[in-house]
């Protein structure tokens, strides 16, 4: 009867009953041999990691001869694909010391269910590639536990300041007082988790929602069958994160138990300590690779939240541009029987298409920047702190110029309501109403045109070189000459001229702006310090 044993391959776990290799099952949480069928549960296992006296386990490392990437397990697994590159290598291995963790959350979400989460997410994404649901590509799933440090902490007090403002009237006069308390007392934080992976992005994890309420004492049989990255940053990292928490928690305890408004609360910092240890959250993690570039989808293996970006098609992009262009032409002709599109306000119409399309276009580049440079990675920018400073650079702001991108909106839109109304009082009837908002020489169309412009030159913009900045300015440049036209020109061709230029030049941006989401929602092949282990 073969036992638990540490052998040249790492910790295998044999079968109490036959010796044969135990494999943890998902659906039942329990250790299942594929020799008898027998299951049992983890805690009947012993635990042969245990013996380390210096929290440290052994385990087999698996890298990836092409990027670099390594994960761990606690026995030798035949796997023939990198979930971080997708590339189809053989995986090599070597017996490597690791961390211990102290807790691990179990897989609950079961392959099955996983591929359809998946293909639920996908087909939600109508122009995602075709081989994005093809089986070959889902089959790529694989099962990783990602660490994570999780801390705990205290903080007690005593003779600590703490005040509040009591505000009433008595129907003549205001009245304000002022309470200044003295606190004693102690506050208790757990469960506070922060990635401690660089390459596990923070915006991933965050939107995984990862909780720690299954969490259970680690037993290396959860790994059988399964992958675990290694740890690559320091608790010291998140500890002023986790004052912060604590800060938080020690406040709000106080505003609960006052019973006046505005409660402030000195915290006991010098007393706070805090203590972590590794917990390992379980990811079905699926690398999707085309050319040089990789997709994620990330599957939170205990709750089942996603993280899918899908990419577009570029056939089925085309096909789509097609389709509009199409029913624009048939609303274009269908309106001319209603109405008659003067080309002035036909030319502005289009200088205010091409302001919408270009403030689209200006947020994914700049979503686009802050993802390439993990400008909102909080482990990232902690670890690459600005070299002049020696500090972390600030996380980048996603408000700013998008607070302004309305005003030119709601200032033609208050102009046109304005200028409508002035109208319908001073003309006759409807007819003689519609007749002088649509007439060649009326003031709609430079009131659109001059808000188009102002649009446009408040989505922002930044200098990335090549055809982006020859785009940018063509279409600026065409925007100018659109405006000038509908202030001076006079034959019609010059305003269908400017038509025809603006609607060109978006489409080409457009399609710019397809081939910037799929660089958006992918990343470049990694590379984890290949050129190191090399």
């Amino acid at each position: 009867m073969e036992e638990n044993t540490r052998a040249a391959d790492g910790l295998r776990f044999g079968c109490p009953d036959c010796g044969g290799g135990l494999r943890f099952d998902i659906a039942s949480g329990r250790a299942h041999c594929g020799s008898c069928g027998q299951s049992f549960e983890m805690s009947a296992l012993p635990d042969p990691s245990l013996r380390e006296a210096d929290g440290m386990m052994e385990a087999v490392e698996y890298r990836c001869p092409q990027c670099g990437a390594a994960v761990h397990a606690s026995q030798t697994a035949a796997t023939s694909f990198c979930s971080y590159c997708g590339a189809d290598v053989i995986l090599t291995q070597r017996l490597t010391r690791v961390v211990r963790p102290a807790a691990i959350v179990p897989f609950h979400v079961t392959r099955e269910k996983c591929e359809r989460i998946y293909r639920e997410r996908v087909k939600e994404s109508r122009f995602a590639p075709d081989d994005f649901t093809a089986q070959e590509t889902v089959d790529h799933f694989r099962p990783v536990y990602i660490p994570f440090w999780r801390y705990r902490g205290t903080a007690e007090g005593d003779g600590l300041a703490g005040s509040a403002v009591n505000s009433y009237s008595d129907g003549s006069y205001e009245y304000t007082k002022q309470y200044q308390y003295s606190l004693s007392g102690s506050v208790s934080v757990s469960g506070i988790i922060y990635d401690a992976s660089v390459s596990f992005e923070d915006e991933t994890a965050q939107q995984l929602r990862f909780s720690v309420k299954r969490a259970v004492p680690f037993h290396p049989g959860y790994l059988c069958g399964f992958y675990a990255e290694a740890p690559d940053t320091e608790p010291s990292l998140y500890a002023e994160g986790v004052r912060d928490y604590a800060q938080k928690a020690w406040e709000d305890e106080f505003a609960r138990q006052c019973e006046y408004k505005k409660p402030k609360a000195a915290f006991p910092s010098d007393s706070f300590a805090a203590s972590a240890d590794i917990l390992l959250m379980p990811v079905w993690l699926l690398a999707h690779r085309s050319g040089g570039r990789v997709v994620y989808t990330a599957v939170n293996g205990d709750t089942g939240e996603i993280v899918c970006d899908t990419p577009v098609s570029n056939r089925r992009f085309g096909l789509l541009a097609a389709q509009l262009t199409g029913l624009c032409l048939m609303l274009l002709v269908l309106l001319h029987f209603v109405i008659i599109l003067r080309p002035r306000l036909l030319a502005a119409l289009c200088g205010l298409t091409a302001a919408v399309a270009q403030w689209v276009i200006a947020r994914v580049f700049r979503d686009l920047r802050i993802r390439r440079g993990r400008e909102n990675d909080f482990t990232w920018r902690k670890l690459h702190p600005d070299p002049r400073t020696g500090k972390a650079p600030k996380a980048a702001s996603l408000s700013g110029r998008d607070i302004k991108w309305y005003i030119p909106l709601l200032i033609a839109g208050g102009t046109a309501l304005a200028g409508m109304a002035l109208s319908a009082m001073t003309a006759y009837n409807f007819n003689a109403f519609l007749a002088g908002l649509l007439a060649d020489h009326g003031w709609l169309a430079p009131v659109l045109q001059l808000c188009a412009l102002a649009l446009f030159a408040a989505s922002g913009y930044r200098r990335r070189g090549g055809p982006d900045d020859l785009l940018f300015l063509g279409r600026l440049a065409a925007m100018a000459v659109t405006l000038l036209a509908v202030f001076m020109a006079t034959a019609d061709i010059y305003f269908y001229l400017c038509c025809v230029a603006l609607l060109v030049l978006t489409a080409l941006s457009l399609a710019r702006l397809n081939r910037a989401h799929n660089e958006y929602v992918s990343r470049p092949v990694p590379f984890f310090g290949k050129e190191e282990q090399a």
